[in-house]
């Protein structure tokens, strides 16, 4: 079933085989609010035109000089709206 805009949403393990980049590079984008996604249920998702947009600005420049380490807490990014969590439910 396919939504109002036949968006195509990915999850992160494609997102980061589509970048050549890690899994932790992926969220870290997220975390970081260079990437938007968004989490309809259990998995996050990216839209592709997202994905496409962040690396058009260069993904790989978008990554920090230096890391913050890992802080143990858990940060959200600004929550974005999620057709499919205002849809019927089912992922595209």
């Amino acid at each position: 079933m396919s939504n109002d805009g036949d968006e195509e949403f990915l999850l992160l393990p494609e997102v980061a085989r589509r970048c050549r980049a890690s899994l932790d590079s992926v969220r870290l984008w997220i975390r970081s609010g260079r990437l938007p996604s968004c989490r309809p249920g259990r998995r996050r998702l990216v839209r592709s035109i997202d994905l496409e947009r962040f690396l058009a600005r260069g993904a790989k420049s978008q990554l920090p000089r230096e890391s913050a380490g890992r802080d143990g807490g858990h940060h959200e990014p600004a929550a974005s709206v999620c057709p499919v969590a205002a849809g019927s439910g089912a992922l595209p």
